[in-house]
């Protein structure tokens, strides 16, 4: 089972009473299988044991070793498990107000801590200026003074925001009046 970012594996044993320790085995399609954890046996019939060092975007297989006291062990698996890439999400929430006269506030979200990068265009396709995005959690806060790159007010008309993070771009459209 997934749960919240680590491996939780659980396993039934009827009958653990010749079993001296309950072996937890790792591979990656990088890394060869390896002992990553350990569980005693108990009068229990069900068992935990919780992987917490994963990595987003790694597939992973598990074996359950069963050692035996009185030697030899007893194998099960692989059980195979994906640890998804978080979704990378980029879309305009608002842009306040608009049409403005003189400031605009444009509001993304955005994974945490992402960079992203947002500049403002013309009609015909002129980037016009770049502005610095403030992240904090999952949104990020742009503001235009309706400037250029030179510090000189834009005229009226209609510009293009457009934000990029990685291969995604959104873009939101904004009127300035006056």
């Amino acid at each position: 089972e997934s749960r919240a970012g680590r491996a939780e594996l659980r396993w039934n044993a009827s009958d653990a009473g010749e079993v001296t320790e309950f072996r937890v085995h790792r591979a990656t399609d990088a890394e060869a299988y390896r002992v990553v954890g350990a569980v005693e046996p108990g009068p229990q019939r069900e068992y935990l044991w919780s992987d917490d060092n994963v990595r987003a975007g790694t597939r992973y297989r598990y074996r359950l070793e069963a050692v035996r006291g009185a030697g030899g062990s007893v194998w099960n698996g692989p059980v195979e498990w994906y640890v998804p890439l978080p979704a990378v999400r980029l879309a305009w929430r608002g842009a306040s107000p608009n049409p403005f006269d003189d400031t605009v506030e444009l509001e993304l979200e955005t994974p945490n801590r992402a960079t992203t990068l947002v500049a403002v265009y013309d009609v015909t396709g002129h980037e016009v200026a770049t502005l610095t995005a403030e992240s904090s959690g999952d949104r990020t806060t742009v503001r235009w003074n309706g400037r250029d790159a030179r510090g000189r007010t834009v005229p009226p008309g209609v510009y293009l925001v457009r934000a990029r993070l990685g291969e995604r771009t959104v873009v939101r459209q904004v009127v300035r009046m006056k």
